[in-house]
């Protein structure tokens, strides 16, 4: 902390007047950020069913909140890598992404378990995309590689779903073995 206020120009008590801890640093804004993806999900078209309003929102969330940001999300991945605490703290910030999309998805008609299957399953392939694209050096779009991971998804779980049994539920003597 005291090389970051000495960077910044000021005293150590000055900067725990702005930030309470060195994670308050990269994570500052989660309040704003929250507050803009809440905002914009209300924004959306009234007259958009659940599947037009799940691209909606995933092409605003895949590519508004990341266009222009490469460098910089490459630099803050790498500081989040390195530390426990700060991986804590953006799967916290994803959840939040997550619990938006799904409450979203349940104004809009779906049952609250679907919901958050399809909100948190679309937050992680988003997540997955733009792992991919930060390690890319190309100009690939983060929407194109959102989508290729959305198409991945549905691929491995059609021929996931197409290859296992049916479920059984066990007998109440097989049951007690759990």
């Amino acid at each position: 902390m005291p090389e970051i206020a000495a960077r910044a120009g000021v005293t150590n008590r000055t900067f725990f007047r702005y930030f309470g801890d060195k994670r308050e640093v990269l994570f500052g804004n989660e309040e704003a950020t929250i507050a803009g993806l809440r905002a914009a999900l209300a924004e959306a078209p009234d007259d958009l069913g659940a599947e037009e309003f799940l691209g909606w929102a995933l092409g605003l969330m895949a590519t508004e909140r990341f266009d222009g940001r490469r460098d910089e999300m490459r630099l803050l991945r790498s500081i989040i890598e390195s530390d426990e605490g700060l991986r804590e703290r953006a799967l916290s910030k994803w959840r939040a992404s997550y619990v938006l999309l799904g409450d979203a998805l349940q104004d809009r008609g779906l049952r609250p378990a679907q919901a958050r299957l399809l909100a948190e399953t679309l937050v992680s392939a988003i997540n997955i995309a733009i792992g991919s694209w930060l390690e890319r050096d190309d100009e690939t779009g983060l929407d194109v590689l959102t989508l290729e991971a959305l198409d991945t998804l549905r691929a491995d779980l059609d021929g996931l779903l197409q290859s296992a049994r049916p479920l059984s539920v066990p007998d109440s003597g097989e049951a007690s073995r759990f």
